[in-house]
């Protein structure tokens, strides 16, 4: 086999990263000197292989060469991604708020409209009498007044 003389794409970043540990020696040896030239000839060899390839097929190129993009823009987007989005779907107790929306509802057979194991819990689009769960209000409180004492009727 040929011995570090291929133009393998995927050995630039690999490359890369030796030229600059080289590139970054206080004093080079003679023999890092001429490994630093030979890699950075191997360098333009690759990248010259691969302009041809996009040249050739240029819907290949964000896979030819990595995203330009920095670690920050990466954070940021992860931490965006990474917010939970609050859906008002479920009450405490983790059934659905209202089960008559679920797609898995059944007035006999699934009267709480939840999925079966290993299915995510899906909602029919709403009809035009019905209001969204996000904007209705919290209600898992009683609002009206229960009767503690049946004989007297004020309290």
């Amino acid at each position: 086999m040929a011995k570090g003389k291929t133009a393998n794409p995927a050995d630039a970043f690999h490359l890369e990263d030796e030229v600059q540990k080289l590139e970054s020696a206080a004093e080079p040896s003679a023999a890092d000197k001429a490994r630093l030239a030979e890699l950075k000839s191997e360098l333009e060899k690759i990248n010259k292989k691969k302009e041809e390839y996009v040249n050739e097929h240029p819907e290949q190129r964000k896979l030819v060469y990595k995203s330009r993009r920095t670690n920050e823009a990466r954070e940021e987007t992860k931490e965006d991604s990474t917010k939970p989005k609050t859906r008002n779907l479920f009450r405490k107790n983790g059934l659905p708020r209202h089960p008559e929306r679920s797609v898995y509802y059944d007035p006999v057979y699934n009267p709480y409209g939840v999925p079966p194991p290993g299915m995510p819990y899906v909602e029919r689009a709403l009809l035009p009498n019905e209001v969204d769960s996000e904007a209705e209000p919290e209600s898992g409180k009683y609002t009206s007044r229960i009767n503690v004492c049946p004989s007297d009727p004020t309290v």
